[in-house]
C-alpha cells in the first residue's frame, strides 16, 4: 500500500509539474488590429472617401474577411491606385508585435500575367485569371514600421511574402506603419499578430478609426436601404375612383406612404407626392 501511495503522489507531482510548465508557456499570439486598443487610418480611401467608407474603408482590412452589406461582402481597403499607399495602426498602450500578414485581392495583381515576364502580347479577356484572394503582394515591396513612444523608429523591414516574421517580438510598440509599393491596390486583411501586457483589458472586434461626416451618411442609407427592403414585403396598394382621375395609394400596416392621382383618358401622373405632402387637386366639375 505504502509503495502504491508514493507512485499516486509522484504520479500527482509530475502531472503538476507539467501543468505549471504550461502554465508558463507564453500564449498564442493575436490579432492586435482587431482590439478595442487599436485605432486604424489609411494614406488614402478610393478617391476622396471617407476613412471609415463602409465599401471601401480601411476598417474593412481588419474585419477578419467578414464585413456584409445587402448580402454581399465587402472586405477590401481600396486606397487610390498609384503607390505608395500605406495603413497605420495606433495602440493605446505598448504592445509587442511579432509578425506581420497580408492578404491581397487577386485585382492587384498583374492584369496580363505576361506583363510580369516583360511579354506584352496581350491576352484575350477570356483568358486572364479571375481575381481571387492571395496571400501577399506579386511584384512591389511592402514595408513595415514600428514606432515607440515619441515615435521612436524601433524597427523597419521590407518583405514581399505573405508574411513577416519578426524574432524576436518587438516590444514597446504604439504605432505601426504599413507601406505599399504596387499598383491597383486592394488590401483583403491585415494582420498585426503579437502581445498585449499582462493587466491590460481589452475586447476584440473591430477596431476603432477616424470616422468623417461622409461615412455617417453612408451608414444611415446602407440602414435606410435594411428599413425599406424589410417593408417592401408589406406594401400594399389600393385605388380610389375620383371621377376623371384615379388615385393609386402606397399604404404600409395602414399607413399611406404615397399616393399618384393618374388621369383617365390619358393615364397621365397629374399629381404624386408621399402622404406629408399629399394635397389634392381641384375638382374639374
Amino acid at each position: 500500500m505504502a509503495t502504491k501511495n508514493r507512485s499516486m503522489g509522484a504520479g500527482l507531482l509530475l502531472s503538476f509539474a507539467w501543468t505549471a510548465v504550461l502554465a508558463a508557456q507564453p500564449p498564442e499570439p493575436i490579432n492586435l488590429g482587431r482590439t478595442s486598443l487599436a485605432t486604424v487610418r489609411a494614406s488614402s480611401v478610393n478617391g476622396t472617401r471617407g476613412q471609415g467608407n463602409p465599401y471601401n474603408g480601411i476598417p474593412n482590412a481588419f474585419d477578419d474577411g467578414q464585413h456584409e452589406i445587402h448580402r454581399l461582402n465587402y472586405t477590401e481597403w481600396l486606397p487610390d491606385s498609384v503607390p505608395p499607399q500605406w495603413a497605420e495602426a495606433r495602440f493605446d498602450c505598448p504592445v509587442a508585435v511579432s509578425a506581420i500578414e497580408a492578404v491581397f485581392s487577386g485585382d492587384t495583381l498583374p492584369p496580363n500575367p505576361l506583363e510580369a515576364r516583360g511579354d506584352r502580347t496581350p491576352l484575350p479577356p477570356g483568358d486572364r485569371p479571375e481575381p481571387d484572394r492571395e496571400e501577399g503582394p506579386h511584384g512591389g515591396k511592402c514595408r513595415a514600421t514600428f514606432f515607440g513612444p515619441a515615435d521612436k523608429l524601433l524597427f523597419q523591414a521590407d518583405f514581399e511574402g505573405a508574411r513577416l516574421p519578426v524574432a524576436p517580438a518587438v516590444e514597446n510598440v504604439v504605432r505601426v506603419r504599413l507601406t505599399f509599393d504596387l499598383h491597383n491596390l486592394h488590401v483583403a486583411d491585415i494582420r498585426i499578430l503579437g502581445r498585449v501586457p499582462d493587466g491590460v483589458a481589452f475586447t476584440t472586434g473591430s477596431p476603432r478609426f477616424e470616422s468623417d461626416p461622409r461615412d455617417a451618411e453612408e451608414y444611415g442609407r446602407i440602414a435606410f436601404d435594411d428599413w425599406f427592403d424589410a417593408m417592401k414585403g408589406k406594401i400594399t396598394t389600393r385605388r380610389e375612383d375620383l371621377g376623371q382621375t384615379i388615385a393609386v395609394i402606397f399604404e404600409c400596416d395602414g399607413v399611406v406612404l404615397y399616393r399618384a392621382e393618374i388621369d383617365k383618358r390619358t393615364l397621365g401622373i397629374l399629381h404624386a407626392a408621399p402622404r406629408a405632402r399629399w394635397t389634392p387637386l381641384p375638382s374639374r366639375e
